[in-house]
């Protein structure tokens, strides 16, 4: 019988086999938190539930509706990303500008600001 070697195992097993699968799961998932104020935590568990709190929440959700409607290939203007929100899933001015602030803090979306007229685009990265 021949020896499997065990990066092999992990590969099938998604990772569960080393030691570190959990904690490396759980910072894979903290990167995705878009918020400007988060608390901070000694430990990574308790991050972690806050974190998994947090996405039970209205801002959450709305903003992973937002960062939905944005494109890898274009720009997405600010006006129209706010009607688009304001009309089609009700959102209030306080919501959206809520959403801007997480989107804008998001790793993976690029925000740039017309220095002319000072409008906002947004763009997956």
């Amino acid at each position: 019988m021949t020896d499997i070697d065990d990066s092999l195992i992990e590969w099938l097993t998604g990772g569960s086999v080393s030691e570190d699968f959990e904690y490396n799961m759980k910072r894979r998932e903290l990167a995705k938190d878009p918020r400007i104020n988060k608390d901070r935590f000694t430990d990574i568990n308790s991050q972690y539930k806050d974190f998994a709190v947090y996405q039970q929440t209205d801002e959450y959700v709305n903003t992973m509706k937002a960062h939905a409607l944005l494109s890898d290939q274009c720009d997405t203007n600010s006006e129209s990303l706010r009607e688009t929100l304001m009309s089609t899933y009700k959102m209030s001015i306080e919501d959206v500008n809520q959403c801007f602030r997480n989107l804008a803090n998001s790793k993976d979306v690029d925000v740039h600001e017309n220095t002319f007229n000072h409008t906002i685009k947004f763009r997956k990265r």
